[in-house]
């Protein structure tokens, strides 16, 4: 319990009622309120064919990769995620996202276009193999250029996640880790359903 000084905030009724209000999801661009029913698939085609012909400027992309497995439900989470251990599972979705990026190539040009920016997110990432996570990469770079110096980064379990899975991230390219951590208070991790502790995290920030 931490003592109430000066300049410790006062956490009161009035105060929570204040901010328990619905507020924009920051995990995501657009964010989820942009996505409404008004933008169609032909909208879609459309941004992509004016990107094809540089309607304003060739700038890089940015690639977000949503991965939705988790092995178990982490109460706090309001992300879009599918709790389950069969690991198969993972194969048809990654059969799905190849899918989906030959459909985006096919109106963005073969090999035109820079990536600065390449995010994995969830879900948990980590929830796909070694051998899932290379095949994933290696059909985004097949597709898509990675510019010189761009972002690659990935959210990271650490309860899900290995010294010698760390060395195989950096291995495919990764440069930038989102370790999940919300609190190491045993009652509140309890509370949320996500139990990890201090040291477990330590130690992968210093393999890390």
């Amino acid at each position: 319990m931490v003592p109430q000084t000066d300049h410790t905030p006062a956490i009161n009724e009035d105060l929570l009622r204040r901010f328990d209000v619905p507020g924009p999801r920051y995990t995501s661009y657009p964010t989820a309120d942009r996505f409404v029913e008004a933008f169609s698939a032909e909208h879609f085609r459309q941004a992509l064919a004016q990107r094809a012909e540089g309607v304003g400027g060739a700038s890089p992309l940015s690639i977000y990769v949503h991965v939705p497995f988790c092995e178990s439900l982490c109460y706090y989470c309001a992300c879009n995620k599918v709790i389950t251990k069969h690991h198969e599972k993972a194969a048809e979705y990654l059969d799905a996202l190849e899918c989906e990026m030959d459909l985006v190539q096919e109106r963005l040009g073969r090999g035109a276009n820079s990536v600065s920016q390449l995010h994995f997110g969830g879900g948990s990432p980590t929830f796909l193999s070694d051998v899932e996570l290379t095949r994933l990469m290696q059909s985004l770079r097949q597709r898509f250029r990675l510019a010189p110096g761009a972002e690659v980064s990935v959210e990271v379990d650490p309860r899900t996640v290995t010294e010698a899975r760390l060395s195989h991230l950096r291995s495919l390219g990764f440069n930038r880790l989102s370790f999940g951590v919300q609190d190491f208070n045993p009652e509140v991790q309890k509370a949320v359903h996500r139990m990890q502790s201090f040291e477990s995290v330590q130690q992968l920030m210093q393999q890390a």
